[in-house]
């Protein structure tokens, strides 16, 4: 005898997978050692941020936040324009992604000690697009463990590393080859 909700089992069980692979990876928490780790880091960028005027503030926490992207700077080529040597892959560790996040938070505590109002139009633009992308950074940091790392199409880290190599990689001399390997 059929039963009437056999008829739903071609929906439930897809429905079901991507529920499930939606969920937290399984990395670990970080440790209280850790923690401590990401906030001296997080200090020490402060640190390089004593002194320094608005825009030397915005110039100081892009070169910072540029330093914790390596693929990035490398697919922009901004480790030209900065005198950086070819950087390396991006580390997407747990901690590490922490230790930004706390990076973003520390550079939000930073921006907000100024008085925007006390800012030139533009130097106000620039302090309210780096606030909403500190914000969102933030409060992204509570889904860092939401993966779901595989779609479908042209997105997912099975194609971006395809693509990083193949169309946003630099490769316009010998060295940047030999930098690659």
């Amino acid at each position: 005898m059929n039963h009437p909700l056999k008829a739903l089992l071609p929906f439930v069980v897809p429905v079901a997978f991507l529920l499930g692979s939606c969920g937290p990876s399984g990395d670990p928490i970080p440790t209280s050692v850790e923690m401590i780790a990401t906030r001296t880091t997080a200090q020490a960028v402060r640190d390089e941020l004593q002194g320094l005027n608005f825009d030397g503030v915005l110039e100081a926490a892009y070169r910072k936040l540029l330093d914790r992207g390596p693929e990035l700077m490398l697919s922009t080529g901004l480790y030209k324009t900065y005198g950086y040597p070819p950087p390396v892959l991006t580390d997407n560790s747990d901690a590490y992604q922490a230790e930004t996040g706390e990076i973003h938070i520390m550079l939000r505590e930073a921006l907000r000690e100024y008085d925007r109002a006390a800012l030139s139009a533009e130097e106000q633009v620039s302090y309210d697009a780096f606030e909403w992308y500190l914000d969102d950074r933030i409060r992204g940091q509570e889904f860092r463990h939401y993966e779901y790392p595989v779609v479908h199409f042209l997105t997912g880290q099975q194609y971006e590393l395809i693509q990083f190599f193949e169309e946003l990689h630099p490769l316009e001399t010998r060295e940047d080859v030999e930098a690659c390997v």
